[in-house]
């Protein structure tokens, strides 16, 4: 039974103030530590969070100069283009006035050499109808002397067979 109450007074605390009055110290110590290490953790959590507000801030100063820096590059490239395709247009119109006043001089060489040949075809027809006349002429001329001739022919034929008639 003495083990028991050796167990006993070991697991009896029975009246210790001390112990408590002790404790209670040891508590507020341990309390008073945990706020100062919780004030510090605060003011570190404050200092990184300042940090990164600054870091954020930085780097939005830093993607906004980017940016601003990637616009302008980006508006100088576009009047870039805007120059060469003006210049491009300018080019283009040049190339097909070019062409319209080649085509122009084409179409009116085209239209001169046609009016020459139609000039020239009408004249070959008008030669060849005085020619064509000229021999219808001549060919009345002969048809009419051959009708002359071939009568005289009839006639004398005609009068050597009275002739004859007679002569029998």
């Amino acid at each position: 039974m003495i083990e028991t109450s050796a167990a006993m007074a070991v697991l009896d605390i029975g009246n210790r103030a001390d112990e408590d009055i002790d404790m209670e110290t040891e508590m507020q110590v341990v309390r008073r530590e945990m706020g100062e290490g919780f004030a510090v953790v605060n003011v570190r959590i404050d200092e990184l969070r300042r940090e990164t507000s600054e870091r954020i801030d930085r780097l939005r100063q830093e993607t906004t100069d980017r940016i601003l820096e990637e616009r302008r590059d980006t508006n100088a490239r576009i009047d870039a283009l805007h120059g060469r395709m003006d210049e491009l247009h300018r080019e283009t119109l040049a190339r097909i006035d070019h062409s319209r006043r080649k085509s122009s001089d084409t179409s009116d060489a085209l239209s001169a050499r046609m009016f020459d040949f139609h000039r020239e075809t009408a004249a070959r027809i008008d030669a060849v109808i005085a020619e064509s006349h000229k021999r219808m002429d001549r060919s009345d001329m002969q048809f009419r002397w051959l009708v002359g001739l071939m009568t005289t022919s009839l006639l004398a034929t005609a009068g050597l067979f009275a002739r004859a008639a007679h002569m029998l």
